[in-house]
């Protein structure tokens, strides 16, 4: 029997298609002339100040971050930071401002603007009565704006960002699992695994064995920024999946759960006893 699970992979780069830089430019002061008879001229301009740019970006799916790197974005001093406007996809999105202060050098006004994944889904994603979701594989356009000019580049959000379910100190599906996990079921040779194909359990786990009829018991756990959007922050328990029209419809087996991130790692050792395979 073959598993259907699939390797997992890692969101850290944005793609950047396109940069644009808009200056506003400060006139040069005005000549000193000298008072009495002492006459001494001479010229200072302004300093140029410069408009943002944007260097790279990245997302940070564990500490829930969007950080955008660059220069001029965050200017004035570690005491005045002067912070610009962020918007993604048109909307004005919050920036965590202490952390941005942070990651700036002053002196050189090289350094990165950090938004919280939640500001993210404040301004893009729709009100909703359980969890807000921003679904991965679209490109928005994200533009920073400051008293010099603005910046902007298109960005494709690979990975679906969403709100993170509660943590309740336990495995939501462990009584599912013990009720369905029945290893002698098991057809010879038919134990797999995600670990085994080299699947961090940081990102989502699953084990199963497939049994004689074809079918099979997959029990699975994924975290928040799963590269499976279908199963993030959810537990389950759940036969192989059905493809429909190019359309994967999961087997549950029982209800899938919302599962925070810390009892994702709960999970994780519940399985990893159930699943020798799964094991270090």
């Amino acid at each position: 029997m073959t598993s259907d699970f699939t390797k997992g992979s890692v969101w850290v780069l944005l793609v950047t298609v396109l940069t644009v830089a808009i200056p506003l430019t400060q006139a040069a002061k005005p000549e000193r002339t000298g008072g009495g008879g002492g006459g001494g001229g001479g010229e200072e301009e302004a300093a140029a100040v410069d408009p943002p740019e944007f260097f790279w970006a990245s997302f940070n799916h564990i500490d829930r971050q969007l950080r955008l790197q660059g220069k001029d974005l965050v200017t004035g001093d570690a005491v005045t930071p002067v912070f610009p406007q962020l918007f993604i996809g048109g909307e004005a999105v919050l920036i965590d401002e202490e952390a941005s202060a942070a990651a700036t050098d002053f002196s050189t006004n090289l350094g990165a603007v950090l938004v919280p994944f939640d500001n993210i889904l404040d301004a893009l994603a729709d009100p909703a009565p359980t969890i807000r979701v921003l679904d991965g594989g679209d490109n928005y356009e994200v533009k920073a704006v400051t008293g010099t000019g603005s910046a902007l580049f298109s960005a494709y959000f690979a990975a679906t960002i969403k709100d993170v379910p509660e943590d309740y100190d336990f495995c939501p599906c462990g009584t599912d699992f013990t009720d369905l996990y029945k290893a002698a079921d098991a057809a010879d040779g038919a134990i797999f695994c995600s670990a085994t194909q080299g699947i961090s359990t940081e990102e989502y786990i699953e084990a199963g064995y497939g049994k004689p009829d074809g079918s099979a018991v997959i029990i699975g756990s994924h975290r928040s920024w799963s590269s499976e959007p279908l199963y993030t922050s959810t537990c389950y328990v759940r036969d192989i999946s059905q493809v429909v029209n190019g359309v994967e419809e999961p087997q549950y087996l029982a209800p899938p759960q919302p599962v925070g991130n810390a009892d994702h790692l709960l999970c994780v050792d519940e399985i990893k006893l159930l699943e020798a395979a799964c094991g270090p």
